[in-house]
């Protein structure tokens, strides 16, 4: 079997553990030291950051799959942000070539704004189609806190997973 498929798919394995632990945490009962603040959506921040170092590893059908789960256990409308964030992966899988060669900075403003956009369009559906919505203000903090975690993020799924930006040469 080659090294790259099975480099691959112990990556995507890693991702789905990953996102299980994440929702996990949310079912424990921790005490929370700021009730009224909440916490980033990690599964989100990982999902895009892997998308654009490694845009293989990231199939749409895993993402669609991890995230219709998530949705279905943190007792969200199944679909809507697992489709909202799939289509924030696509469009930053068709940039991934054009960034990989960009600061980090310029990379970070690119998916700071694609999670902004994720998080208003999930709040506006969620408004239009009259389901239960949470405080704006807590929406924008958990976005917010979502674009802080995100340099952490990559810097963590480099050192311990190995996800590096693809190197491409003139030819390719």
């Amino acid at each position: 079997m080659d090294r790259e498929i099975v480099w691959i798919w112990s990556r995507r394995f890693v991702f789905v553990v990953l996102s299980g632990f994440i929702i996990l945490i949310h079912y424990l009962p921790i005490e929370d030291r700021w009730p009224n603040i909440p916490g980033p959506d990690a599964i989100v921040a990982i999902c895009f950051a892997w998308t654009l170092r490694r845009p293989e590893i990231m199939s749409p059908i895993l993402i669609a799959a991890t995230l219709l789960f998530a949705d279905l256990m943190l007792s969200r409308p199944p679909g809507l942000w697992a489709l909202i964030v799939l289509a924030g992966s696509v469009y930053l899988a068709t940039r991934q070539r054009d960034l990989n060669q960009a600061l980090f900075g310029v990379e970070w403003m690119y998916v700071s704004i694609t999670i902004l956009i994720c998080f208003l369009v999930n709040y506006l559906a969620m408004f239009v189609f009259f389901l239960p919505t949470q405080n704006g203000l807590i929406t924008a903090v958990q976005c917010l806190i979502t674009i802080l975690i995100y340099p952490i993020v990559v810097v963590a799924s480099s050192k311990l997973f190995g996800i590096q930006k693809t190197v491409y040469s003139e030819t390719n």
